[in-house]
């Protein structure tokens, strides 16, 4: 979870999205008491996942391990 804020709702792209298409940005943010807000940063109205602290974290570690 490195590089978000702890300010609830302060938004933030994903690294690997950097220098890429439009098309393929995430942002990720604190939402709510140990909850990580996930969401398409070309609808940034639309839908958002939540995910609990420890699982959002456990995802990182799985995507970190190839």
């Amino acid at each position: 979870m490195r590089g978000l804020g702890r300010e609830p709702g302060t938004w933030r792209v994903s690294s690997h999205s950097e220098g890429k298409s439009q098309s393929e940005c995430v942002e990720v943010a604190w939402y709510a008491r140990n909850r990580i807000g996930v969401r398409d940063s070309t609808h940034r109205m639309g839908a958002m996942l939540a995910f609990p602290r420890w699982e959002w974290a456990a995802l990182v570690r799985l995507a970190h391990s190839g």
